[in-house]
């Protein structure tokens, strides 16, 4: 996963939300997670990352999907406001397992991962939030690549950080 751009205040102590930012987004790996933006029976799309922002004990969150070369825009799925406690909890006890179960025909061999309901989101967000703050996910400073595609969209040249894990599922 990675995470861009984020800020790493030193002292965390009282702050919104187990994030380790005031608001960050989290760049899942390609092809790996799915929604169905349309609802039940819509076309399926690649999860790209989440973004949350944490203000005044709630965590605000958004799935963002769909982002693909000559496609003009993307999938946003706003998700509903949580209270940080809630955050903390679904770390503990996460959704039901269902929640993350792709429907997608061959979904199972590729061990791909669904997120059907805002729960489920919430619940990955707070597993990433809990790895990084308890040293279970590390980050690395990142840089921009220097092999990008001249004819392709430029990268961000905006510091981000990269987060390692220990290879956990949601």
């Amino acid at each position: 996963t990675e995470a861009a751009p984020a800020t790493e205040p030193a002292d965390r102590a009282g702050a919104a939300a187990p994030w380790p930012a005031d608001a960050g987004y989290v760049q899942l790996p390609r092809s790996l997670v799915w929604v169905k933006p349309g609802g039940e029976g819509a076309a399926a799309e690649a999860v790209d990352g989440l973004f949350v922002t944490a203000r005044a004990g709630l965590v605000h969150g958004v799935v963002v999907s769909g982002v693909l070369e000559g496609r003009a825009g993307f999938s946003v799925l706003p998700l509903p406001a949580v209270p940080d406690g809630a955050l903390r909890a679904l770390a503990r006890e996460g959704a039901p397992l269902d929640a993350f179960r792709a429907t997608m025909p061959g979904a199972e061999l590729d061990a791909l991962v669904a997120l059907t309901t805002a729960e489920a989101a919430w619940t990955l967000m707070a597993r990433f939030a809990e790895a990084a703050a308890t040293g279970r996910a590390v980050a690395e400073e990142g840089t921009p690549p220097s092999d990008a595609d001249p004819a392709g969209p430029r990268p961000s040249v905006l510091p981000f950080r990269r987060w390692r894990t220990a290879g956990g599922r949601p």
